[in-house]
């Protein structure tokens, strides 16, 4: 029997004793080891002065291990994707202390206010909490009242995950549309370059971003915030044609014709 026949039926055997293990973690093979890792996006149980804490796990391309805590005691780690499990206890660990004063604090934030798609339910709209009404339909339809809020028409009121594709789907088109016409209006405003495209799309970290190449990308959550975050999130990719870096530079370019801009992105949230 040769060496990489023994060796191979030792990693299959090692494979099968994986199965075993919480479906929280995963485990990867570097050599003739099985490191275990942690999935992309899992949750982790933390015991914290007596409590089980879950921790939202992401791993992504990053050097570094981070620890967030939102309002409400959501805590969230951000991990490099080679990241083991050992070093992420140990991670943890080294910040429980830190971890209890975060939470104790947050646990008295409250959280932000989530969108309700149902009848009766309210959605955010340019800054301003609007009243979602939905009734039955043979047309698939969102229409928006600046007085009454959003009326939605569907074939059935209790396919909760359809109606939330729909209205996303009217949004996108609704926020494309808004963000462009922004766009055009300060450029001429402002005397600045255009950009050569301008695209919408979901982000989960940035409210936007420029490429070398002149494209801007907008959140399409934006839409959500008020008209004068909105200006400043353009604006501010508006100067990365300009200026591609967040030097003294850019931020004085963005400064001299927009000097609010500080009281401006304290409204994004």
């Amino acid at each position: 029997v040769s060496v990489a026949y023994l060796h191979a039926r030792r990693m299959e055997r090692a494979r099968r004793q994986c199965t075993l293990i919480s479906t929280l973690f995963g485990w990867r093979i570097k050599g003739a080891e099985l490191a275990l890792v942690v999935p992309h996006s899992s949750f982790l149980t933390f015991e914290l002065e007596g409590e089980a804490l879950p921790i939202h796990i992401l791993r992504s391309k990053r050097k570094t291990l981070s620890l967030l805590v939102h309002p409400g005691a959501e805590v969230e780690c951000r991990i490099p994707e080679s990241c083991s499990l050992p070093v992420l206890e140990s991670y943890l660990d080294s910040k429980r202390a830190w971890l209890s004063r975060a939470v104790e604090e947050m646990r008295r934030v409250a959280k932000p206010r989530e969108r309700e798609l149902v009848d009766g339910g309210s959605a955010r709209w340019l800054g301003h909490w609007r009243d979602v009404h939905i009734k039955s339909g043979r047309a698939q339809m969102v229409v928006l009242d600046e007085s009454d809020g959003f009326f939605l028409t569907v074939k059935d009121q209790n396919d909760l995950p359809k109606i939330a594709r729909l209205f996303d789907h009217w949004t996108k088109g609704q926020a494309e549309r808004f963000f462009r016409f922004e766009t055009g209006r300060l450029v001429q405003l402002f005397a600045a370059p255009s950009p050569r495209s301008i695209g919408v799309r979901k982000m989960t970290r940035r409210w936007g971003s420029c490429s070398s190449k002149g494209d801007i990308l907008v959140n399409v959550a934006l839409i959500e915030q008020p008209v004068a975050a909105i200006e400043y999130v353009i604006w501010h990719e508006l100067c990365h044609l300009t200026h591609w870096d967040h030097s003294s530079a850019f931020w004085a370019h963005l400064a001299a014709k927009m000097p609010d801009w500080r009281e401006r992105k304290a409204l994004l949230g």
